[in-house]
């Protein structure tokens, strides 16, 4: 077991299962943004997308293994092409976690492309996921678990907010000209 390779997948695990708990908690942003890209999204297609992404990130981070990982690459890679079409868009957001005012930017491409990698790498060499991995050590597990928690949380923060700052530091800097 590579075990850089499952702290990454893991962390992706978190980002992907966290993402489809806020769509099941607020499916409005992710539904803009589906109608937005010319797709169905209203609230059921909203919540039926954050179950899927529950459900294979959850899988990938506690159970690991080749097909729940896969699952995650493979949800990773079409979220990094939605990104990347949608980038450009006015007025587009990646609803990931039902932030609407948080636009789309290349780190939101960066970010999938790089989980995706992970997630086929670690698929490639079957991970196991944080369960089956640290079950014999209950306090690795319990330390683990806290810093893939931190990680995912930091990512979150990251793909929400730097586009928001990053678009009011361009707005302040026209106004300043």
């Amino acid at each position: 077991m590579n075990t850089a390779l499952s702290a990454g997948m893991w962390i992706a695990g978190g980002v992907l299962a966290w993402a489809g708990v806020a769509k099941l908690i607020r499916p409005e942003s992710a539904g803009a943004a589906l109608r937005l890209a010319g797709l169905p999204g209203g609230p059921g297609v909203s919540r039926l997308l954050g179950l899927g992404e529950l459900a294979v990130g959850a899988g990938a981070l506690l159970v690991g293994g080749a097909v729940a990982v896969s699952g995650l690459s493979l949800f990773y890679a079409g979220l990094a092409l939605f990104s990347q079409f949608q980038r450009g868009v006015p007025g587009s957001s990646c609803g990931c976690f039902g932030a609407v005012e948080s636009p789309l930017t290349g780190v939101h491409v960066v970010y999938n492309v790089a989980a995706a990698l992970i997630g086929a790498g670690a698929a490639w060499s079957a991970s196991a996921g944080l369960l089956p991995s640290l079950s014999a050590t209950p306090l690795l597990l319990v330390t683990t678990a806290v810093g893939v928690v931190t990680a995912a949380g930091l990512l979150t923060i990251s793909l929400t907010t730097y586009p928001v700052l990053k678009q009011l530091l361009r707005r302040s800097e026209e106004v300043t000209a």
